[in-house]
């Protein structure tokens, strides 16, 4: 049975940063899908980490966990993808891509990508074609068969079909 979930998530900080003399507060938040390849052999949990403090996102970074039900499959490879589009709130502009691919990846922990513009806050409005997303794709082998699976849907802020869908 295939299935899918994406959850969200908020962690409050800033009481901490105005306790510590900052004038503005920042939430940590999270984007989460978890999905199961067609086989039932294998479970993956991707999550999207990020800040933010009322008027930009700083994705911090994305990262992955695999579950093996099977242990006859064979994990052959993950790769995650991100993107952002838009600008900083200093008014930088921001259209890069980055990836990072897994050889044999280890199941039961997390693997994580920073992309390079953590750090930065990029403004999304709402209705914009703008976005910081991402997406993991993984590639099993069971016998002479090999096969893919991939996050349902992208984890993004903003546009989320303006972000180009996973590929290997």
């Amino acid at each position: 049975m295939k299935w899918w979930s994406v959850r969200l998530g908020v962690a409050a900080i800033g009481s901490t940063l105005l306790a510590l003399g900052f004038a503005s507060a920042a939430s940590a938040s999270f984007q989460e899908s978890c999905f199961t390849d067609t086989s039932d052999s294998v479970t993956a949990c991707f999550w999207q980490d990020y800040l933010y403090d009322g008027t930009g996102y700083d994705v911090t970074n994305y990262h992955f966990e695999l579950t093996r039900h099977d242990s006859t499959v064979q994990i052959t490879s993950a790769v995650v993808h991100a993107g952002v589009l838009g600008k900083s709130e200093s008014g930088k502009s921001y259209n890069e891509a980055t990836s990072k691919t897994w050889t044999d990846p280890t199941t039961g922990v997390n693997h994580f990508l920073t992309p390079s513009w953590s750090g930065v806050y990029i403004v999304i409005p709402d209705g914009s074609t703008l976005y910081q997303c991402g997406n993991l794709f993984v590639t099993l082998h069971r016998g002479g068969s090999t096969w893919s699976f991939h996050t349902p849907h992208n984890l993004c802020i903003g546009d989320l079909f303006a972000f180009p869908p996973p590929s290997g």
